[in-house]
């Protein structure tokens, strides 16, 4: 990477600048959303509770009216950073709009979490994603916690119409248990996950994707793979260059340590 464009995007060499840190808003017009834990007046609550989330790009608020389906805030959930638990039963927010990518644009989505399930748990468990919820599988893109025998991994589900192809980090080292940063990259014709920047295998996929609403916390069809665990970001991006990934990763995994 040249000093000129590392500095450019505030991480030199993948540290930040004491002067001027760098933030995902200088991805510019390559950030559609991000969903912000750290930012509490993009939080609305009562008692800890959570009623609604507002991304601090676009403006889009994913909320819960129900008061046992709210999830919690905590302001030291992940390495004493603010996050928003999901207690793996019933907690979710979401939103009935997803003004992103559909068809078969490219997409990223990428998110801060703490996966809190053993690798006893069988479920595959949804971070967060947006899509149909109707026919979520077939027509949406969720970043989860997939299975690989008796071991989790980090995933991206994209639904093609027919059916769908989950993408996982199968092969990798690292697994997903704990806090690590996701990144599901949607491609018009494949997709492909990482955890903490080590990449899964590329599968072929043509996304089919019907942008009508958007989640975090669960499935599309708000019951599948509730979370459990923390989130501190939730981010949804055009495909980013190396340079602006390393960038993206650098702040994520400045906020939370890894395992």
């Amino acid at each position: 990477m040249k000093l000129g464009r590392a500095f450019e995007f505030g991480y030199p060499f993948g540290f930040g600048s004491v002067l001027h840190p760098w933030t995902p808003f200088q991805l510019k017009g390559d950030v559609y959303a991000w969903w912000d834990a750290s930012q509490t007046s993009s939080i609305e609550m009562s008692a800890g509770l959570v009623s609604g989330w507002t991304d601090r790009i676009a403006g889009v608020t994913v909320g819960q009216s129900t008061t046992g389906y709210k999830p919690t805030y905590d302001p030291a959930g992940i390495d004493g950073r603010p996050a928003i638990l999901f207690d793996g039963i019933d907690d979710y927010l979401s939103a009935a709009s997803a003004p992103f990518p559909g068809g078969t644009t490219p997409c990223e989505i990428w998110a801060l979490a703490d996966q809190q399930t053993s690798d006893a748990d069988t479920v595959s468990r949804r971070i967060g994603g947006y899509g149909d919820t109707a026919t979520f599988n077939s027509n949406g893109r969720q970043l989860i916690k997939g299975r690989v025998g008796a071991t989790n991994t980090a995933g991206i589900i994209v639904g093609t119409g027919a059916s769908s192809i989950n993408a996982r980090t199968d092969g990798v080292a690292t697994l997903f248990n704990g806090v690590h940063v996701v990144r599901g990259i949607v491609g018009a014709d494949s997709a492909q996950s990482e955890i903490d920047g080590l990449a899964g295998s590329i599968a072929a996929s043509v996304p089919a994707t019907t942008s009508s609403a958007t989640v975090i916390g669960v499935g599309l069809d708000l019951l599948t793979g509730p979370w459990k665990g923390y989130i501190n970001s939730f981010l949804i991006t055009k495909p980013l260059s190396a340079e602006k990934a390393a960038a993206l990763y650098g702040f994520l995994l400045g906020r939370g340590g890894v395992g």
